[in-house]
């Protein structure tokens, strides 16, 4: 699976939350929009 960040930045910590933000709309997204 291709991720388009790095995993290492999910572990520091000012960048966690947009780490958290971009993986929910990289992947959650796509799922949504394949249910829709």
């Amino acid at each position: 699976m291709i991720v388009p960040f790095s995993f290492d930045n999910l572990l520091q910590g000012q960048d966690a939350f947009a780490a958290n933000f971009h993986f929910r709309l990289f992947f959650l997204l796509p799922l949504f929009s394949f249910f829709l």
